[in-house]
Order: C-alpha cells, then structure tokens, then sequence
C-alpha cells in the first residue's frame, strides 16, 4: 500500500496503515534506555565525587597540621618548652588548648594524630585519606611521608623529626 493510500484513508476515518503511527507517549524500551543511560551517568559523577570529598578532607587534614604547628611554637614562646603538645602516657596529641579541638577536627576528616614531643623539640604526624602520611616538626618541616611494606604512621614515627 502506498503512502498516499494511507493518508487518504486516514482522512476518511478507516482504520490507519500498519506503518503509520500514532505516537502519544513513550514506550517501556525507550523509557527503560533512558533510566538505564541516567543511572550509569549517576554512577560516574557519585565516584568522582568521592575521591573529590577524600582530597577535601587530605586538605583540611594538612591545614590543621599547619596550624598544631602554629599552635606549637605558640606554646614554646610561652613556656620556652614544647612539652605538652603531646600527651605523656602515649604517643597521642595533648587535650590542652588549641591541641585538643585541632584533634577532633582531624579525626572528623577520618585521619589518626601520632605525636611525639621533647623539651626542645616535637613531631606530629596524621594519617590522609589519598596518600600515607603528613608530618610536621618543629624544624619547620612539613611533608607526606610515603609508607612501604605494612609501616603504618604510628611506626614511621620514632623521634621528634619527621622521617
């Protein structure tokens, strides 16, 4: 049957060509496409989004090991010591002052704080997100410190420098 035949007989209210259609809406194919094309899409953006949220945090992890070394020579201008960044029964940070609220903000941001302190000296380091480690002392370093074999960076931590 030829295209013409059919628009004429659409006009003439007979029933339309098998060809020809009346499209109202959409079919469950074409609708299933689309959520699946939508759902991938949504897939992509959460994963990158992910390890965006993660380099946020190793950020905010390295601002606050910034500013506990701050924190410290504040204490040593005050008390020509650096005892007391850390705390003496371990090798945890001290609760004292800026020390203790700078910790909570670290452990949020799913990092861990090991420390170690002398009377002249102190180290500090913190676990990251994306990478091993960051480290600041108080000769003025600050650094990742790469991790090997099962070193964790409560080990890598022996003296009042970073490694």
């Amino acid at each position: 049957m030829l295209m013409k035949d059919c628009q004429f007989r659409k006009r003439t209210f007979v029933q339309p060509c098998f060809f020809e259609r009346n499209r109202v809406g959409f079919t469950l194919v074409e609708v299933l496409v689309v959520v699946a094309i939508t759902g991938l899409l949504a897939t992509i953006i959460l994963v990158s989004m992910r390890d965006s949220r993660d380099k946020g945090r190793d950020a905010g992890i390295k601002s606050s090991m910034l500013e506990l070394a701050k924190a410290s020579e504040f204490l040593y201008n005050n008390t020509a010591s650096y005892e007391g960044v850390c705390n003496n029964e371990d090798t945890t940070l001290s609760g004292n002052g800026d020390f203790g609220r700078i910790n909570i903000y670290i452990i949020r941001q799913n990092g861990t704080v090991s420390c170690k302190d002398s009377e002249n000296r102190y180290a500090i380091i913190s676990s990251l997100n994306q990478a091993d480690c960051w480290c600041v002392d108080s000769d003025g370093d600050s650094k990742e410190i790469v991790l090997t074999g099962s070193d964790t960076c409560d080990s890598v931590l022996v003296d009042t420098d970073c490694p």
